[in-house]
């Protein structure tokens, strides 16, 4: 699978996961201060930002597709940062003990355990919200308000909104 990236600096390769709503552009600003010691990799995961959708959503499957992309790159030996989900996704890789070979692995903002369901009301405020019926992007956010209160949560979910091919506001996750 071809994954959407982009790639500051030069030097030991560093890889970035982002986390569940976000992409690779996330990190930008943090990859920009690390592109002076490093090659940064800004991934996107299947299904989020600009990379292909897959059927099967599992940490198992996102993994096997970094690691496919990090094959393809020839990137042989990496440090691996993720966030949240993405960090999911690189204690599953480091699980797996495949190559790519993985010299650092930096994990933010999540554990090695199970979550109980949470994001619950996100996920039913943007179910409900069919971007069809708005123009814009205020119309959206003003549309979010009732199931996501807070003004920060709206403008980070806000970021993934996009124009598709064909004119139609979508999400980018």
């Amino acid at each position: 699978m071809e994954l959407y990236s982009d790639t500051l600096g030069s030097g030991p390769d560093l890889v970035i996961l982002h986390g569940l709503f976000g992409s690779g552009d996330n990190w930008r600003s943090i990859a920009k201060s690390l592109s002076e010691h490093y090659r940064v990799h800004l991934l996107d995961l299947p299904n989020h930002g600009r990379s292909p959708w897959v059927k099967q959503q599992s940490y198992p499957v996102f993994a096997e597709a970094v690691s496919d992309w990090m094959s393809a790159q020839g990137i042989e030996n990496t440090a691996l940062l993720g966030h949240s989900m993405g960090g999911k996704v690189a204690m599953q890789m480091a699980l797996n003990n495949s190559q790519p070979n993985i010299n650092k692995l930096i994990i933010v903002d999540i554990a090695p355990r199970a979550y109980p369901p949470h994001h619950q009301d996100i996920f039913r405020a943007l179910a409900n919200t069919d971007l069809s019926q708005y123009k814009n992007r205020s119309e959206i956010d003003e549309a979010l308000k009732d199931g996501i209160e807070t003004t920060g949560i709206r403008q980070f979910i806000l970021k993934s909104l996009y124009r598709n091919d064909a004119g139609q506001l979508a999400w980018r996750f």
